[in-house]
């Protein structure tokens, strides 16, 4: 059986303030989707 994810979340540059952002698509690249590759094997 092959593993899967399911991720919801936003996508892009959100401002959470005036002078602050989330780069979202980073967080995904850096953070969510090597996971599973980690788990792999």
């Amino acid at each position: 059986m092959i593993p899967h994810v399911f991720v919801a979340m936003p996508f892009g540059l959100k401002k959470v303030r005036q002078d602050n952002e989330i780069d979202f698509n980073r967080v995904y690249t850096e953070l969510i989707k090597p996971v599973p590759e980690w788990h792999e094997g």
